[in-house]
């Protein structure tokens, strides 16, 4: 729902003189889109409060945890979501995400898989499946899942830019290139998608062209080792 709607909900409320789960709920979401997570917590307790089984705030709270860095709570949290209702994909996505970050691919695998077999629609599950395939070297599979998503979703630059990575490792420069210019199509800032096309074009002997991604990388904010191929192809 946008920040506008949500703000209309809130308005509805003061206006009946109702402070319910709605209003809540509505304040809550709004500060989370907004990033404001520490502030959606305390809206999202209240929900809670008024409602002890109310998944969708656990959820809420969990994912503001997760982008606060506090994995336990978060974990807690997204555990209790699914305790409340097993087929809530969400929270399996949400525990795929926490191995994920941890490292933890077999285990992410599981979860991510949960999720999809609940729900088989949205396009990230697909992606973040993807790259942890990609992570297992099951490129065949990570390949699959990201086609998939460019079948939910082909305006979206991380589904193009996953191929480039899938066919990168692949040896397959040619599809690499062509995937992260899709990419780049969809995000012209997309840092990551302008370094390993040049990195591709490197591979290709195309160092001028390799160059000038170097540069678009860096002018977007990517870091790690872009100076030094800059220093050595200038």
């Amino acid at each position: 729902m946008s920040i506008k709607y949500l703000k209309t909900i809130i308005a509805i409320c003061l206006l009946s003189g109702c402070k319910g789960i709605e209003y809540y709920e509505s304040n809550a979401d709004i500060k989370y889109k907004l990033g404001y997570y520490q502030t959606a917590i305390k809206d999202y307790d209240k929900c809670i409060e008024l409602d002890e089984n109310y998944k969708y705030a656990y959820l809420q709270r969990g994912k503001s945890y997760y982008n606060l860095g506090n994995n336990i709570n978060a974990r807690a949290d997204f555990e209790h979501t699914i305790n409340l209702d097993p087929n809530y994909e969400e929270g399996y996505y949400w525990i795929g995400n926490l191995y994920y970050d941890a490292g933890n691919y077999d285990s992410a695998l599981v979860y991510y898989n949960s999720a999809i077999f609940l729900y088989t629609k949205d396009y990230y599950y697909y992606i973040d499946r993807g790259f942890t395939y990609y992570e297992l070297d099951s490129l065949s599979y990570a390949l699959d899942d990201f086609d998939k998503a460019k079948s939910l979703n082909n305006n979206s630059s991380i589904v193009y830019y996953g191929l480039g990575l899938i066919y990168y490792k692949m040896m397959d420069y040619d599809n690499a290139i062509s995937n992260f210019d899709l990419s780049i199509v969809c995000d012209n800032r997309n840092k990551k998608a302008y370094y390993y096309r040049g990195l591709n074009k490197v591979k290709k002997k195309l160092i001028k062209d390799a160059l000038n991604d170097f540069y678009k990388a860096k002018k977007y904010g990517f870091e790690d080792d872009v100076d030094s191929l800059i220093n050595l192809y200038k």
